[in-house]
């Protein structure tokens, strides 16, 4: 009676104590934690580079430079001649840098986007990799304690027969070694991202996944087939577009230099006659013939360089098109197979074979733990499965420029709703 009162109060401090682990964890949720990427620190230097070349002004004054020259006439301080230069800049000089920093201010924004895209797409990734490595984990640990019984089953019929197979135990030994490693990768794994969670959220305490509201994989189906086959939204595009827009800016102000024609105005006192001083006083003008010169070496070099942007942009979106064919053949191949096996693993006799035969007085231990392992094998590929096109779905939101489309979602929920 002592006995049953000591394992009975065990249970329940094992149950007490699983419950004030499970109820201290801090409850994290795949919105909040893809929140973060917007107050990443990456993200909020290139938000300060921004506002820095906005604040800084780049208009170009009318008059861009003031000179005064003075000259002695054979040494004579009376005979002193003074002149004052003033050069101007024109207009399309003005006109096209004030172009040139809308066209950097462009290139800037869109190297934020790309920046924030990148982080947000790393944080996407960590999410399905947590929740599929506990998934993983759990059918791991199964299939080890299967394999462990079967190897233990199979030594204890070593002893008793001489008609025994001994590469069965030696397959049983390494699947259940081969498990054990995988446990410890899995458990690894979810260690690291724990970590990295903690850290990103600075927190000290333990972190919950949510994953209540995760996406099924049959609304995965349904949103891939929705996503655009063209790359046209892409951020990446959007920058690469902002390059070209940035040396076409370059070119017309090369070219806005060219142009212009008042080079100078000018005042010259000569001071020689100081009784016709009034006709010592002259205005002058300087005038720029309209020449490229060696500016036409730099604008060539200039158009070069876009031209080599361009085809830059034209492969970039000819390989972003392709992968995103690619991708969605590759889920179009994952969503058969796992409807295949699921069809499979519900039109099966083995799970109800498997809950019979355990009933049957005598039936095999051997048997028992193939069909259990064979059941088990069939999650495990199923989650693997679903593992793989979560990867490719985030990616093929990657490349279609959705993932960081603003107003942002949650794209691992099922109602997509925004953070």
């Amino acid at each position: 009676m002592f006995q049953i009162f000591l394992k009975y109060k065990l249970l329940i401090f094992i149950l007490f104590a699983s419950c004030s682990m499970i109820l201290g964890q801090e409850r994290l949720t795949t919105s909040r934690f893809l929140a973060t990427a917007k107050n990443q620190t990456a993200v909020a230097l290139q938000e300060q580079k921004i506002d820095a070349l906005n604040a800084l002004s780049f208009k170009l004054p009318l008059v861009e430079r003031i000179d005064f020259q003075t000259e002695t006439d054979r040494f004579q301080w009376q005979r002193q001649e003074v002149r004052s230069r003033v050069s101007f800049n024109g207009w399309d000089e003005m006109r096209s840098l004030k172009q040139q920093k809308e066209a950097n201010m462009g290139l800037q924004q869109a190297d934020r986007a790309v920046l924030f895209k990148n982080v947000l797409l790393d944080r996407y990734a960590l999410l399905v990799e947590y929740r599929f490595a506990q998934s993983e984990l759990a059918m791991y640990r199964q299939l080890q304690e299967v394999f462990s019984e079967k190897r233990d089953v199979l030594q204890k019929m070593a002893k008793l027969s001489t008609n025994f197979n001994i590469e069965d135990l030696i397959k049983a030994e390494d699947a259940a070694f081969d498990y054990q490693q995988k446990i410890l990768e899995s458990e690894g794994t979810i260690r690291k991202i724990n970590q990295f969670f903690s850290l990103t959220l600075k927190t000290t305490d333990s972190l919950r996944l949510d994953t209540t509201n995760w996406i099924p994989l049959s609304m995965l189906h349904s949103l891939v087939t929705g996503l655009p086959s063209s790359a046209e939204k892409n951020p990446n595009l959007t920058q690469q577009a902002a390059k070209i827009d940035l040396i076409q800016s370059d070119y017309n102000l090369e070219k806005a230099k060219t142009k212009k024609v008042i080079d100078y105005g000018q005042i010259r006192n000569s001071a020689r006659n100081k009784d016709a001083i009034i006709r010592e006083w002259s205005v002058g003008v300087g005038f720029l013939i309209p020449y490229r010169g060696s500016s036409k070496i730099e604008l060539n070099q200039i158009a070069f360089k876009q031209l080599a942007e361009k085809n830059e942009l034209t492969n970039l979106q000819t390989s972003l098109d392709l992968q995103i064919f690619s991708v969605k053949q590759d889920l179009d191949l994952i969503f058969k197979a796992y409807d295949f096996i699921q069809k499979q693993v519900n039109e099966s006799q083995t799970l109800y074979s498997l809950d019979h035969y355990s009933k049957v007085q005598g039936s095999s231990p051997i048997i028992l733990l193939r069909m259990q392992e064979l059941v088990l094998g069939r999650q495990v590929r199923l989650i693997s499965l679903e593992h793989t096109a979560f990867q490719k779905y985030i990616k093929l939101l990657d490349l279609t420029g959705k993932l960081a489309e603003l107003p942002l979602k949650n794209y691992l929920l099922a109602d997509l709703s925004g953070f």
